[in-house]
């Protein structure tokens, strides 16, 4: 049933709490597991670093978000690493991703439905097939199944005649 078990992590604690679940699910159905950590773009990086400059107008000194980049990629590995092979010592596969990117993307992106290539898929929504029109009658009146009752069939339709006869 399951397959691929994505986690994704930030390193906090709370966030490894999944990793118990994971497990006894990856155990369960013999899943793999991928690890995932996004680590910052240097877009993000530059954009996050570009408003830090003087107010008058001065754009102030350019940062080489290089060392920074490397520093946060190196870190995601070691992380993920470690927590693989904790997962590896009770005999589970697991793989690590630590791609550039907002986490939320990355993890959408990661996530997002894997179709076949050799299923088609139609777009179209799918409309209930109408029934037959035998099976679209009902019978008028059922039987009664009371033993000894009399059926629909037996009853006595009461007309304005008998109801004032029986009233009188």
């Amino acid at each position: 049933m399951y397959e691929h078990l994505l986690v994704a992590l930030d390193g906090a604690p709370e966030s490894e709490r999944v990793l118990d679940h994971a497990e006894a699910i990856a155990r369960a159905f013999h899943s793999r597991i991928t690890v995932l950590r996004a680590t910052i773009s240097a877009e993000t990086l530059l954009a996050e670093t570009a408003g830090t400059g003087p107010a008058g107008g001065d754009m102030g000194s350019i940062i080489d978000p290089t060392p920074i980049l490397e520093i946060d990629r190196e870190s995601a590995a070691e992380y993920l690493t470690g927590v693989a092979q904790r997962l590896r010592a009770h005999d589970l596969t697991v793989d690590t991703e630590h791609p550039e990117g907002t986490p939320a993307t990355e993890i959408v992106t990661r996530a997002g439905p894997r179709r076949r290539p050799d299923r088609h898929v139609d777009p179209r929504p799918r409309r209930p097939r109408p029934r037959p029109l035998r099976q679209r009658r009902r019978p008028r009146r059922a039987p009664c199944h009371v033993p000894g009752a009399p059926g629909p069939r037996h009853r006595r339709r009461r007309t304005r005649q008998s109801l004032t006869s029986a009233r009188a």
